[in-house]
C-alpha cells in the first residue's frame, strides 16, 4: 500500500523466508537499513534490507521499481518494522513502512 502523495509504503519483506535466524531478534519499532543494489543480477531496481548487519531480504520488486529511482536522485528513506507475522510452526513474516522524503 502506498501513500496517496508516494511519501511511505506498507509492505513485506520480500525473501525473509529464508532468513528466518534473523526475525527472532526483531521487534515493531525496529529501525532497518535499505540499501540500493543497482549491479543485482537479478533485478537492477534491488533494494536490500538489513538490521543488525544482517540481511533479511529485499523491498518487493513492485515497490522497488518505483523506490530505486527516487533513492538514486537522493531522496532519503527510513524503513521501520511495523508488524511480525506467522512464527510457531509457520514462517515468520515481516510488514515493514518505508518512509521516504525529499
Amino acid at each position: 500500500m502506498k501513500s496517496q502523495d508516494g511519501t511511505f509504503i506498507l509492505t513485506k519483506i520480500a525473501g525473509i523466508s529464508f532468513r528466518q535466524e534473523f526475525t527472532k531478534d526483531l521487534k515493531s519499532g525496529d529501525i532497518l537499513t535499505l540499501i540500493r543494489e543497482p549491479n543485482n543480477q537479478y533485478d537492477p531496481n534491488a533494494i536490500a534490507i538489513f538490521f543488525n548487519g544482517n540481511q533479511l531480504g529485499y523491498v518487493n520488486k513492485f515497490n522497488a521499481e518505483s523506490i530505486a529511482p527516487r533513492l538514486d536522485a537522493g531522496t532519503k528513506a527510513m524503513c521501520v518494522v511495523k508488524e511480525l507475522t506467522g512464527g510457531g510452526q509457520k514462517t515468520q513474516g515481516v510488514n515493514i513502512m518505508i518512509k521516504l522524503s525529499e
